[in-house]
C-alpha cells in the first residue's frame, strides 16, 4: 500500500491492495474504498432531482402571486382562492386566519395582519409544506431569480431570505434532515395597500373552481370537498359544481350529504337535460325512489314543460293547463318556475 499511487478515483489504491495481499480481507478493504469513492463522487449513480408534487407547484405559484402583489394578502381574497374545512377560520374580521385541510386537519396556510392606524401595515402569509411537496431552496431561488441570504426568524430558526422588493420578502425554512422546504412565508411591511380589485376577485373565484374540478376528476376528494364548498358559498347557483360536490360526498361515503346536494342541484337545473339526468342518475345510484307520484296515469318522464304538456294533450286531448285532468295534481305543477324535486316525481 505504501507503493500505491493516490489518485482522485481511489481505484489505483484499491488495486494496489488487492495485488499485494490478495486475501479476502484485502479484497473487502478494497471494495469499501471503491464504494466510498463512488458514494462521495456520485460515480455510477443517477443524479437526484427534486420532484415537486402538484400541490407543491400550486403553493409555489401562490407564493409567487402574493409576493409580486402583496395587496392580495387579504382574508376575503384568500378565502376565494383556497378552500377550507370546518376547522378553518378565515373570515374578514378574523386575525390571524388559519386554513386546514385533510382528514387530520393539518394546518396549511396562515395569515397575520397588523396595523398601527397611521397608514402602516404588515402582513405575513405562511404556507406549511410536507416533505412530500418536494420543494427545494433552488426551486424558490429560480422562481424569483433572487439570491437568498441567511437569517434567523422570530423562533430562532435559520431561514433563507429572498428580498423581492424594498417592502416584500419571501422566507423559507428547510428541514435540516431532508433539506426540503417545510415553510414558505411571504412578508410585507410598509404603507397600507388598496384592497384587491374586482378583476382579482373574479380571477380567484375562477382559479378555485378550476382547482376544485381538477381534484375531483383525479379522485382527490379530500382536497376537492372544501374547495367545492367554498366555491358554492359564493356561487350557490353553480349546478355543475354542486353535482361534483354530491359526487365527492358519495365517494367519501357521506350519503345523506350526497343526497341533499343532488336534490338541491336538481331543483336548480332548469331545462338543462344533461345536468338533470346527472342528478337523477346520482339519486338512483343512491337507491332514492324516483318513481312518479302518479305512476299509473303520468306519462313517461321527460325533461321540459312543453314535452310533458304535449304528451298529455296527445293522450287525454287538448287541455288548458292541468285542471281538467281526471287525477289530482299539485298546484305547483301549474307553473314550471315553481318546479322542485317532488314535481319531477322524485320520491324524497
Amino acid at each position: 500500500m505504501d507503493k500505491a499511487t493516490i489518485s482522485y478515483s481511489g481505484f489505483p489504491i484499491a488495486l494496489a491492495i488487492m495485488n499485494r495481499k490478495g486475501t479476502l480481507g484485502s479484497i473487502l478493504q478494497a471494495s469499501l474504498i471503491i464504494l466510498s469513492v463512488v458514494l462521495c463522487s456520485g460515480m455510477g449513480l443517477p443524479k437526484s432531482k427534486t420532484r415537486i408534487s402538484e400541490q407543491g407547484k400550486n403553493d409555489l405559484a401562490l407564493a409567487e402571486k402574493l409576493a409580486n402583489n402583496p395587496g392580495l394578502l387579504r382574508p376575503n381574497y384568500l378565502s376565494y382562492l383556497v378552500g377550507t374545512d370546518e376547522f378553518s377560520t378565515n373570515s374578514i374580521d378574523q386575525n390571524p386566519c388559519y386554513w386546514y385541510e385533510g382528514l387530520n386537519h393539518t394546518l396549511h396556510y396562515e395569515l397575520k395582519n397588523t396595523g398601527n392606524g397611521s397608514g402602516y401595515c404588515s402582513s405575513k402569509f405562511s404556507i406549511y409544506l410536507p416533505n412530500e411537496a418536494g420543494i427545494s431552496k433552488k426551486d424558490v431561488q429560480s422562481l424569483f431569480s433572487v439570491e437568498g441570504k441567511q437569517a434567523f426568524d422570530q423562533e430562532g430558526r435559520k431561514i433563507e431570505q429572498f428580498q423581492i422588493s424594498p417592502n416584500t420578502a419571501v422566507n423559507i425554512f428547510q428541514d435540516p434532515n431532508f433539506l426540503t422546504v417545510r415553510q414558505i412565508s411571504v412578508e410585507y411591511a410598509g404603507a397600507a395597500l388598496p384592497p384587491p380589485s374586482a378583476e382579482h376577485m373574479k380571477a380567484a373565484l375562477d382559479t378555485r373552481r378550476q382547482q376544485a374540478f381538477a381534484h375531483h376528476e383525479k379522485g382527490r376528494h379530500d382536497v376537492a370537498l372544501p374547495l367545492l364548498k367554498a366555491h358554492l358559498n359564493s356561487n350557490p347557483a353553480d349546478v355543475e359544481a354542486r353535482i361534483r360536490l354530491a359526487e365527492s360526498y358519495k365517494a367519501k361515503a357521506c350519503l345523506n350529504e350526497a343526497i341533499a346536494e343532488y336534490k338541491l342541484a336538481l331543483s336548480k337545473c332548469g331545462d338543462n337535460t344533461s345536468l338533470r339526468n346527472q342528478c337523477l342518475d346520482g339519486l338512483r345510484a343512491l337507491k332514492v325512489n324516483l318513481e312518479p307520484a302518479y305512476s299509473t296515469q303520468w306519462p313517461a318522464k321527460t325533461s321540459t314543460w312543453q314535452t310533458r304538456k304535449d304528451q298529455i294533450n296527445q293522450n287525454d286531448g287538448p287541455v288548458d293547463g292541468f285542471n281538467n285532468l281526471n287525477f289530482p295534481v299539485p298546484n305547483t305543477w301549474q307553473n314550471p318556475a315553481n318546479w322542485k324535486g317532488e314535481e319531477l316525481g322524485v320520491g324524497f
